[in-house]
């Protein structure tokens, strides 16, 4: 004879909210504290924009590798989706030199074909950025 109550009673089940310091488990099996104070990924990706000497570019995938926890360059084009003033935009374009922005905004692409023009950036035939005179690599800082 089965018992009416149920031993998966509403009351019987706790969830709680995991906190910002609590440990978690990666995939490896072993587990991190994850620090409240660590900044976030666009921060992080943002100073690496800053570093981007003028006359130089650097792809959405190059930046996204250099990161501290590694993404995608789809990723960081969605980081970098809102244009910002303290930081050179611009200088990010896609790993073969397109201007990438151009497909979300003719105007915002426009922008930065302008910005990059004042910086001396050569360009292909096509439109592209000439990626082996302005590619910029880290450690050329």
């Amino acid at each position: 004879m089965r018992s009416s109550k149920s031993i998966h009673s509403a009351s019987a089940i706790k969830t709680t909210k995991p906190s910002t310091n609590q440990t978690k488990t990666q995939a490896n099996g072993k587990s991190s504290k994850t620090p409240e104070s660590s900044r976030s990924l666009c921060d992080e990706l943002l100073e690496l924009v800053r570093k981007i000497p003028e006359g130089k570019v650097a792809s959405y995938g190059y930046l996204g590798r250099l990161l501290s926890r590694p993404c995608s360059g789809l990723v960081v084009g969605k980081l970098l989706a809102n244009p910002y003033a303290d930081a050179p935009w611009w200088r990010v374009v896609g790993v073969d030199g397109t201007l990438l922005l151009r497909r979300r905004s003719l105007m915002l692409g426009e922008e930065q074909a302008r910005l990059l023009e004042e910086e001396g950036i050569a360009w292909e035939a096509d439109g592209r950025v000439k990626m082996a005179l302005h590619r910029w690599e880290i450690a050329e800082d």
